[in-house]
């Protein structure tokens, strides 16, 4: 079936490929296929596509391995609430105070007080860290520069 899409789809890309590699192969033979044909025909299309010289197909790209390229394993933590809370409620001005005060808070919290570390994690100066800190009166134990 693999090498009746390779057949179907040969003139459709620019590489001359003739058939599968035994690593395509393989590759075919221990994927879980939890689809149905179309899924395999995608496979092979996607691979033919990504493959960048003539002759048998050399690895096939199954669709979650295209959907992982150059995403990380876990998606970073969203600093925003998911549901509504009292401290962003209010004027663009306050929402914007009351948020901005948060990640000064947390990024301090991270690194124990240290003020130039927080500042680098927060790409802000020191000195722009400390009025800041100062502006929102943020009190955090021992404070470090």
């Amino acid at each position: 079936l693999a090498n009746y899409f390779i057949d179907k789809y040969r003139n459709d890309v620019p590489q001359d490929i003739h058939g599968l590699s035994e690593t395509a192969r393989a590759d075919l033979l221990n994927h879980a296929w939890p689809g149905n044909v179309r899924m395999l025909e995608n496979a092979i299309v996607r691979s033919m596509i990504m493959q960048e010289k003539d002759g048998l197909l050399k690895h096939i790209i199954f669709e979650q391995d295209e959907l992982n390229l150059g995403v990380p394993e876990t998606a970073p933590e969203n600093p925003l609430p998911s549901s509504p809370d009292p401290q962003y409620e209010g004027s663009l001005e306050v929402r914007v105070a009351n948020y901005e005060r948060h990640l000064i808070e947390t990024a301090l919290d991270t690194h124990q007080g240290n003020i130039a570390a927080a500042a680098r994690s927060l790409n802000v100066s020191r000195t722009t860290l400390q009025y800041k800190v100062q502006k929102y009166a943020i009190r955090f134990g021992v404070v470090r520069n």
